[in-house]
């Protein structure tokens, strides 16, 4: 009997012992996919088109910023617009706001809002004029957003699922990874 307690007590030695040093998983990142929600008539033509998600900038939940890609549909193509901005107290109302992307090759894209002056925290930014393309492939690190009015500004550091976004929306467009959806 008194053996047979040993073994036992020794087997649950060993197993505790072998939990404790078992190497914890690294996180895995959950990848990111986007779609372009479309919305066609009944005639056959495409009326709009919609990202599946927005980019949500924010650390604290009390100061941000969110950011959808907007899309334009000529003759049934789908591409590129701009991009529009909703903050999250950045100051009261916005005029000539600025959008500065910094990329892991340390490059920076930097755009300038063209709405007209609003206090309902909505900023618009053309990427017409930018080589989008070029830019849409890398990987971001961090945004600032800054209200030109207040000059307030917001730094946000992307975490690592989100530093896909962009890219994975061109690859939307690029795959035409759409979903038809019904006009409303």
């Amino acid at each position: 009997m008194r053996k047979l307690l040993g073994v036992y007590l020794l087997l649950i030695a060993t197993t505790l012992s072998a939990q404790k040093n078992k190497p914890t998983p690294k996180p895995t990142i959950k990848p990111f996919i986007y779609t372009i929600n479309t919305c066609i008539d009944s005639t056959g033509n495409t009326i709009s088109a919609k990202g599946s998600s927005l980019l949500t900038c924010n650390h604290t939940g009390k100061k941000g910023f969110t950011i959808d890609v907007t899309w334009k549909v000529e003759k049934n193509n789908i591409s590129f617009s701009g991009l529009r901005v909703k903050t999250m107290n950045l100051g009261n109302c916005l005029e000539k706001d600025v959008l500065v992307f910094t990329f892991e090759d340390n490059t920076q894209l930097t755009l300038n809002a063209w709405n007209e002056p609003n206090c309902d925290g909505n900023a618009v930014f053309d990427l017409d004029g930018t080589n989008y393309k070029e830019y849409s492939n890398k990987r971001i690190i961090a945004i600032r957003f800054q209200n030109g009015r207040t000059f307030e500004t917001y730094l946000y550091k992307i975490r690592p699922e989100q530093r896909n976004f962009f890219s994975s929306a061109a690859e939307a467009n690029k795959t035409k990874r759409y979903l038809l959806t019904k006009c409303s």
